[in-house]
């Protein structure tokens, strides 16, 4: 399948989901869940500063919000450089994540340091997750292992 015709089949779907039956046929009350659920989602990683304020202005310009996923060391000091484009003085802070959420953004975790986990062993992948996951429950305003999304 090619790009477009995806795009032009989700958003097809995504407009037609929402008109699909989601109500008991007897009592025609809603049986949709009374959370808020995701069709599609686009995503953005790694936790660059500029650009993801930039996406959340642009989303709250359409009236919706941004998944926003973010490498939780990337502004420490010793975060290093993964690629050319992944550079420590591009990347935000807590401060700045917080502030999106407090707008209405979803700000996930994406790895403590963006290492390949599958180039790694178990128990070290198992110890940078949770790396990652306490720091974001020490530094993110209103966040929550049991609702979090690892991107």
């Amino acid at each position: 399948m090619k790009r477009r015709q995806f795009l032009k089949s989700s958003a097809i779907t995504a407009a037609i989901y929402p008109l699909t039956s989601c109500s008991d046929p007897v009592s025609k009350k809603s049986t949709a869940p009374k959370e808020k659920s995701h069709i599609i989602s686009l995503s953005f990683d790694d936790g660059f500063k500029k650009s993801f304020h930039r996406v959340a202005e642009i989303h709250e310009n359409y009236g919706s919000q941004a998944c926003l996923n973010v490498i939780a060391s990337g502004h420490l000091p010793s975060f290093q450089a993964i690629d050319p484009w992944i550079l420590p003085e591009l990347m935000g802070d807590f401060s700045d994540w917080n502030d999106l959420v407090g707008r209405g953004h979803e700000v996930m975790p994406h790895t403590w340091e963006h290492k390949n986990l599958t180039k790694v062993s178990l128990s070290e992948a198992k110890e940078r997750l949770d790396k990652c996951f306490d720091y974001f429950n020490a530094n993110l305003d209103g966040y929550s292992h049991d609702t979090a999304v690892y991107n």
